[in-house]
């Protein structure tokens, strides 16, 4: 289980670059970018981080978790391939020793910052009507100033879209 009230994203004053050549993660054997697409699609899905299978195949929301999205997002009419897909973390957050078997963590407030860069063009991009954010960490990260804990629906003014804030379909 992840812990997510641990991570305070409050980033230092003094920050290195943004990017991958600046992430620790980019050091990290067996770990594999998944930057995904922004097509100007209605709705947007955020998360937080590829998991162990995103890593494998290089897509977000791929594993059981995804399975799971898809499913229940498809009985709402909202096919994956409609929306726009990313994480706020690029790389699947893990230990460098914890090979051979990668474990997931929260991404460190270095790895969001590298990612940003990342973030900030995915959103530029955006013309989503409709962003959905999953988990605390990518809500966080993602709507910075405009996330209030217990706030689950509401219109960004920085997104110029309606947001919807749910628990991350690996929690369920």
């Amino acid at each position: 289980m992840i812990s997510r009230n641990k991570i305070s994203l409050s980033l230092p004053s003094v920050q290195k670059g943004v990017g991958c050549e600046f992430c620790p993660l980019n050091k990290v054997p067996g770990i594999r970018k998944v930057h995904g697409e922004v097509n100007g699609s209605e709705v947007f899905l955020w998360g937080m981080a590829p998991g162990r299978d995103e890593n494998e195949k290089g897509r977000e929301f791929v594993g059981k978790s995804g399975e799971l999205l898809w499913h229940e997002l498809g009985l709402v009419g909202i096919e994956r391939s409609r929306c726009d897909v990313q994480n706020v973390v690029r790389c699947f957050p893990t230990r460098e020793d914890s090979r051979p078997v990668l474990k997931m963590r929260d991404p460190s407030e270095e790895e969001i910052h590298c990612c940003s860069k990342f973030t900030k063009m995915a959103i530029e991009k955006s013309q989503a009507k409709l962003h959905i954010v999953f988990g605390v960490v990518a809500a966080k990260t993602f709507l910075e100033g405009e996330y209030q804990k217990g706030r689950k629906t509401f219109r960004s003014e920085k997104l110029r879209a309606q947001v919807l804030c749910m628990w991350h379909p690996s929690y369920l």
